[in-house]
């Protein structure tokens, strides 16, 4: 199995990188790598995009997309969508990708609903690193990026808005679930709760049990799937 990486990234003007005060500057933007055992990596190809931090790959069985990422100053990029369909091919921009908005620190996932067709979900972000005043979720269409859901346009049980959370989509059993996670509110408050979704719109809380609760709240942590 391939793993796919961007290089890259930007440089916390202080060393504490959940602090609301912290900005960004120095933003680099080398090559794509990849690595089929994860020790060793060769350079795939040069990215084509404006250096950034803070952004997200997703993908799913054919396709990789870097959504969003805060450029020098910390503010969001607001260029397409990048699209990379095979392994040994060039990434390409994706013009209809903006329907995901400029954001960072933010949270995206592929997601196959049991019912219906394949979308992507982004949560959370904001548009400016240092802004506090954090996004809510948004739902497109994996096909043409046409909206399906945004929590700005209308109430719904969605997850309270954060940064610098996790985003997973599953199959544990016979059912596709979203699985969101951790983060800091816009009080700068870190977060522990986790919710669950079967189609990115209606969301439920999971975290009344003890036994799903236990972890400090956090944000900006690394995170990783196993056993699939």
């Amino acid at each position: 199995m391939r793993v796919a990486q961007m290089l890259g990234g930007c440089t916390l003007s202080r060393a504490d990188a959940c602090s609301t005060s912290a900005s960004l500057s120095g933003c680099s933007n080398l090559s794509t790598v990849v690595s089929s055992n994860g020790t060793e990596w060769s350079s795939l190809v040069r990215n084509p995009w404006s250096a950034r931090g803070m952004a997200q790959l997703v993908n799913n069985a054919t396709h990789v997309l870097l959504t969003g990422g805060c450029r020098d100053g910390g503010r969001a990029v607001e260029d397409v969508t990048w699209s990379l369909a095979a392994i040994d091919a060039d990434w390409q921009p994706i013009a209809s990708g903006a329907a995901l908005g400029p954001v960072c620190d933010h949270a995206a996932a592929y997601f196959d609903p049991d019912q219906g067709d394949e979308i992507i979900v982004s949560v959370g972000g904001v548009t400016s690193y240092e802004d506090s005043s954090c996004l809510g979720v948004t739902v497109v269409f994996a096909s043409n990026f046409s909206v399906v859901f945004s929590s700005s346009s209308g109430a719904s049980s969605v997850p309270p808005r954060r940064r610098g959370h996790a985003l997973y989509s599953l199959r544990p059993r016979t059912t596709s679930l979203l699985v969101l996670f951790g983060g800091r509110d816009e009080f700068g408050q870190f977060m522990r709760d986790t919710w669950l979704s079967v189609d990115g719109i209606l969301w439920r809380s999971v975290t009344a049990s003890s036994e799903l609760n236990r972890f400090p709240g956090r944000s900006n942590f690394a995170h990783f799937l196993f056993g699939r």
